[in-house]
Formats: C-alpha cells, structure tokens, sequence
C-alpha cells in the first residue's frame, strides 16, 4: 500500500471533468462505462485528442511540460483555425505534479480522490490506455483523451459523504476540464476526505478535524444552491408582516440579474401585487449600481443584495459604503445590501433548512 502524502508535500488541488465527448453524447450509457473504466484503470485526462498518425508519431511517450504544452496547441490549433482546444486546461494539466490531489464526479454521483504518481501527464494512444474502439458508434471510433494522469488510488465517496462545500463546486452548470482550488476551507476537506479513507484501509479510526465556523468563513460551507436558499428563508423572516411567496416559475435560469421573485398575495381584487427579489453570489462581486435604474423606476418593491466576497462594485467597496452610496441616491428604501453578520446569525440560530448533523460532521458550531 502506498505510504500516506501529508499535507506539506501536496502542492496543488485539482477538480476535473472527466467528460471527453460532445454534448450530444453526453447523457449515452457508454459515457458511463467508459468512465468507469478510466476509474479502473486509475486515470483522468482531457480531451482534444486528433486522432492522425502524425500526432500519434510525435507525441506517443511524451511527457506534458509548458514546452510540449505550446507546441501541441499550436498544431491543433493549426488544423482547426483556432478553434476548440481550451489553453487554460491545457496550461493546467502541464502544471500537474506528483503528490498533487485530483477529484471527480462521474455520472454515476460518486467522487472519487486520488493522489497524482510519480509518471507525469502523458500523451494518450487510446488502443494504448482504454481500448475504447469497445464503445465506439460512428464519429466515437476514435480516442477520447489527449493527454492523461494517473493516481496511486481512487478513492470513492457518494454525496452524503462529503460536506457542501465540495458539492457545490460540482453543481454548475458549465464545467472546465479542469480547475485549480483556490479555497483553503475546500482543500482542507478534500485532504481529510482522503486521510479519512486511507486510514479506513488500514483499518485505523480517524476523527475529522472540524473547521471553525466563522463569519468570515460560513458562506464557504454553502454551495450556491444552500446560498441561495438561506437568503430567500431570510427574506421571509425580513417580510414576516406581509404575506409573500415564491413561484417556482419565477426561479428561472436565463433570469441572469435576479435569482427569483417572492409575490405578494393580495388580498383586494384588482390590487397590483408588490414584488421582492435578490441576486446572491458566494464569490463573485454583485455590483449594486446594475439595480439603480429598476429601483429608479420601482419595477420592484425591494430588491435584496448578498455577495459572499463582500464586493458590491467594480472597485470592490465593501458592504457598509455600499449602504452609504445606496443612501445617498436616495434608493435605500429599495435597495437593501444583507448585512454579512445578521446572515450570519440567521445560519447559526435558525439552520432547520440544513441538515444540522451534516454540518456537525464537518464544522465546529
């Protein structure tokens, strides 16, 4: 059994995609089968393969540097003017090392952990790695990855396993191939989750650290959903007086300025209904000048705000001079910015939404 990576040697934390197929073919069984076969055989990799001997000649036992990187961009890039291969990907697979930790989510809901071996990311002959001429069907005949890693163990997890922080970042709804983690709360659970599992190998108990539920770091535990969810149950503890409630016509995905609307029941016949909506982000700035011109014209009655980096413009003021330039324009009354602490505080007292064992298992309360 492979010796246990501590957390010192592990330089870098990777999400990825395994999906090298077209969306057509997506949601076909094979997807799966082959998927599971790449978790058999201990791999991950990208696509973009060309499926020419020409490649095969020059690339077959190469190893993925910054140099090969350049160089095999430029050549698919040369045959498909531009189009298609992703630089970032590609840039990042190069920058994969040993030791480093990779996660998936395949289409059978299981994660799967793993730690990168010592054999470098390399270019992938699919007759080679997979046999995946098994599960061709017209255009599928052909190779799937172009370059692929390989782990000293998977590690399998269903959902239930793992904390929200981690599902969330598997919950939207356009992928990368690959993506580096940034956030140390999210590592710190992928490393445990990996700790935890190897140490059940051994048959050894192993007690997950919990992480301090802060303020400052509450809103990494939520996914965008779980956000999304605890700012409408604090609106309607902000609206309790007035009688309002949420259409599920109104939670639409190409509603990109606003997450959904909460509706007035009225209680006359004929009387215009008054409507409550948000836009909530976890990471990203919602800036609060995009809402001036709705609240101007009182298309909404209230409009609530919440970003998670505590970012509300393009210069990143924080909440507080938000409120104070909000103020100013005399749309206070509208807009309002939720404050991060009164959130805050609504989480902890009032998480009836949220399984409270789930968030023990992880998180210090």
């Amino acid at each position: 059994m492979n010796k246990i990576i501590e957390k010192g040697e592990i330089k870098n934390f990777w999400i990825i995609y395994l999906m090298p197929f077209d969306k057509k073919y997506r949601n076909e069984e094979f997807v799966e089968e082959y998927q599971n076969n790449c978790i058999q055989k201990g791999i991950f990799g990208m696509g973009w393969h060309h499926n020419s001997e020409d490649f095969r000649k020059k690339y077959k036992n190469e190893i993925l540097t910054d140099k090969v990187a350049a160089e095999y961009e430029k050549d698919y890039n040369s045959i498909y003017d531009g189009a298609g291969i992703s630089h970032k990907s590609l840039k990042n697979y190069s920058n994969i090392q040993e030791n480093d930790i990779v996660i998936m989510r395949l289409k059978n809901a299981h994660y799967y952990i793993g730690v990168v071996d010592n054999n470098g990311v390399r270019y992938c002959d699919g007759k080679d790695i997979l046999n995946e001429g098994e599960y061709a069907t017209n255009d599928l005949n052909i190779p799937r990855l172009s370059w692929y890693g390989s782990v000293k163990e998977w590690y399998e997890f269903s959902e239930y396993e793992l904390p929200q922080n981690i599902v969330g970042r598997f919950s939207q709804r356009i992928h990368s191939a690959i993506d580096r983690i940034e956030t140390n709360m999210v590592k710190e659970n992928i490393y445990h989750l990996y700790k935890q599992k190897y140490l059940e190998g051994l048959h050894e108990n192993f007690e997950f650290p919990k992480t301090k539920l802060t303020l400052e770091t509450f809103t990494d535990t939520l996914n965008y959903r779980d956000l999304e969810d605890l700012v409408y149950l604090y609106i309607l503890k902000q609206e309790k007086e007035n009688n309002y409630i949420l259409l599920p016509s109104e939670c639409k995905v190409n509603k990109m300025k606003y997450e959904f609307d909460l509706v007035e029941k009225c209680l006359k016949d004929n009387e215009k209904p008054k409507i409550i909506t948000c836009q909530v982000k976890n990471r990203a700035i919602v800036d609060y000048s995009k809402y001036v011109e709705d609240a101007q014209k009182k298309i909404y009655h209230k409009i609530y705000l919440f970003s998670g980096s505590n970012q509300y413009s393009e210069d990143k003021i924080e909440e507080k001079e938000a409120t104070i330039r909000i103020k100013k324009e005399g749309l206070d009354s509208i807009i309002k910015i939720i404050e991060r602490g009164k959130l805050y505080d609504f989480f902890i007292h009032n998480n009836f939404f949220w399984s409270r064992k789930k968030l023990d298992q992880f998180y210090q309360i």
